[in-house]
């Protein structure tokens, strides 16, 4: 009966919005002409037309197939491999997550051996050799030259070294060379030790450039002969010398202005022969600065002046060694600017601070050859002066020749009448 009723209210209410809504349309409607033909044709096509279209497929040609070769990665495409562009269509792989909890340890860092299996092993540390090999040919690298090799940046090649007073006078730069030597000196009639005579000494002194800065130097070694004119007290006699080395820094060098300053440290060792007096007490340790610096540049190529200086002090560790102070000057000049001849002037001071305990009754000393250790020394000068060449051969460093003849210039001459020095230097 519900369902009958329903039914009928709808079918009631549809009849009844049919024929309000006809009413509403009879009253408002009023006739128009129909429009063009053309103009209707053009709105149809206009409206049945596609925003978009899609051309011809056109087919690709399959790319060639990839052979793997032995040589080639897994990854390297070969020479024949289709290099156009592809496009994916899905989502890009995902990075697993790290895992947690510490169970499963991070994949090793490719090429780097200190991983195995993800445990870090790390290499040794290296030991103190390696860190001076490294440090030696880390320097080497900086000055632009080989290891050992001596300091031949900028101008510093423009310098000559100093020849006469070779154990006491000492180059300012980092050299790395070889100086065979030889001196012939007359002692003064009047020594009341040989009351005349010759010394010579036959010997090398060798030099190693570790660094630009550092360098080892060897002053003296070699042997020391004596003829007296007097046997009364010493025959003709003969031995090693005493020993002479220690460090050198160059703690100062402008290779554009040629000016070099180093400090370095001697030991002298009394390791030599007790017949030629070259035993005396236990050692003396020489402090020293030396200095170089090329000026005086004369135009139109006619050359110019280096000057280098050393000054130092030679003090005992016992009481049977003198102590000395001493002060070594050197003037050269470059003919022509060809660094090959260089004239030299060279003035050199030694003076006597105490007395040693060694020879209590001698009044006299032996300048760089011996160190008596003399009990009447104290105040006493000498000053002598040099003059000769230095001749470099080919105008290269490599090898050279020096040459000097060295007066006293005081009336206090010890065992030094005259001196003549030569060398030959091989240098790298």
């Amino acid at each position: 009966m519900r369902g009958r009723t329903t039914a009928g209210l709808s079918v009631a209410l549809g009849l009844w919005l049919g024929v309000a809504g006809a009413r509403a349309d009879d009253g408002d409607w009023r006739p128009t002409s129909a429009p063009p033909a053309v103009v209707r044709a053009r709105e149809v096509i206009a409206s049945t037309r596609p925003a978009v279209t899609l051309g011809r497929p056109v087919a690709v040609a399959a790319p060639a197939p990839v052979v793997q070769t032995a040589h080639m990665a897994p990854d390297e495409p070969s020479a024949g491999a289709d290099l156009q562009p592809k496009f994916r269509g899905q989502a890009p792989d995902s990075v697993p997550p790290p895992a947690t909890g510490g169970s499963v340890p991070p994949p090793p860092p490719p090429g780097n051996p200190i991983y195995e299996n993800g445990a870090v092993t790390q290499p040794p540390a290296p030991g103190f050799g390696s860190k001076c090999w490294d440090f030696l040919k880390d320097s080497s690298h900086r000055r632009g030259g080989q290891l050992f090799q001596s300091d031949h940046a900028g101008d510093l090649d423009q310098f000559a070294s100093p020849v006469s007073s070779p154990f006491l006078t000492e180059d300012p730069r980092a050299l790395t060379e070889v100086k065979p030597l030889f001196i012939y000196q007359t002692i003064p009639g009047r020594n009341p030790l040989t009351g005349g005579g010759s010394i010579e000494f036959f010997g090398v002194q060798a030099r190693l450039a570790l660094t630009e800065r550092w360098s080892i130097v060897v002053n003296k070694l070699g042997g020391i002969a004596i003829q007296p004119d007097d046997k009364t007290f010493i025959g003709d006699e003969s031995g090693f010398s005493e020993v002479w080395l220690g460090p050198k820094l160059t703690f100062y060098r402008d290779d554009c202005n040629n000016t070099v300053a180093a400090a370095g440290l001697t030991f002298q060792i009394p390791t030599g022969s007790s017949k030629v007096f070259q035993d005396t007490g236990t050692l003396s340790i020489a402090p020293y600065l030396s200095f170089a610096k090329t000026f005086g540049k004369i135009p139109n190529g006619f050359g110019n002046f280096n000057f280098m200086s050393t000054t130092g002090f030679a003090v005992r560790i016992d009481s049977e060694r003198s102590n000395y102070f001493y002060t070594n000057l050197h003037l050269d000049f470059d003919v022509g600017g060809q660094h090959r001849f260089y004239p030299l002037i060279e003035l050199n001071w030694t003076r006597y601070l105490n007395n040693g305990h060694a020879q209590p009754f001698f009044n006299f000393e032996g300048g760089d050859l011996v160190n008596f250790g003399s009990g009447d020394v104290s105040s006493h000068s000498l000053v002598t002066l040099a003059t000769g060449a230095r001749y470099k051969l080919g105008g290269r460093e490599n090898v050279q020749f020096g040459a000097a003849f060295e007066f006293p210039l005081t009336n206090q001459r010890d065992l030094q009448d005259f001196r003549f020095t030569f060398d030959v230097i091989f240098r790298y």
